[in-house]
């Protein structure tokens, strides 16, 4: 009973730290995706489509 108690123990420390981990993985990825979408506004600011610039 012990080892199960802990065993869930951990695993809810695991997902408290992880969630807001993943959530800012997710958000920056969703907004560097955002930015692909300019086309020839991208070409007329000098940025192109190079992520090395970043």
């Amino acid at each position: 009973m012990a080892i199960a108690f802990v065993s869930l123990l951990v695993i809810v420390i695991v997902v408290i730290i992880g969630i807001p981990i993943l959530a800012r993985v997710f958000s920056e990825a969703a907004r560097r995706g955002e930015d692909d979408g300019g086309g020839e506004d991208d070409s007329r600011n000098g940025r192109g489509n190079d992520r090395d610039s970043r």
